[in-house]
């Protein structure tokens, strides 16, 4: 993220959820960190967490994950997109983690990162 102090991160990259004694690891698809992540394997303060659906995963990315990730101090955006057609789902802290749809023509803003696109251009 030119720019900024974010920096995007593909899946390979973990995501460790802590609640009391249970510790949890998700590899999300993408995820975005502003804020100074110090282990090499692992976050623990992304801002935004994407996942795209398919068949085998929708059902745990819109339920388990979905639960987890809004346990995440520093998360202000989960983005859903869909695998076979332009369509993107957002869930934002602000917004009490409503779901906000989005399909192919219409504009999203993902405001952690402040970037403006048409659902469509990310499927090009």
């Amino acid at each position: 993220m030119q720019g900024t102090r974010c920096e995007p991160f593909q899946s390979d990259m973990k995501v460790k959820i802590q609640r009391g004694g249970d510790v949890r690891f998700y590899y999300p698809d993408v995820q975005v960190a502003c804020e100074e992540e110090t282990d090499r394997y692992y976050n623990e303060r992304p801002c935004l967490i994407v996942e795209v659906l398919s068949d085998s995963t929708q059902r745990t990315d819109r339920t388990e994950k979905l639960m987890a990730y809004q346990t995440i101090e520093y998360l202000q955006e989960y983005a859903l997109l869909s695998q076979d057609s332009p369509y993107l789902e957002v869930y934002r802290r602000r917004t009490a983690w409503q779901r906000e749809s989005f399909s192919e023509k219409q504009s999203v803003t993902l405001e952690s990162i402040d970037l403006t696109l048409v659902v469509e251009a990310l499927y090009s």
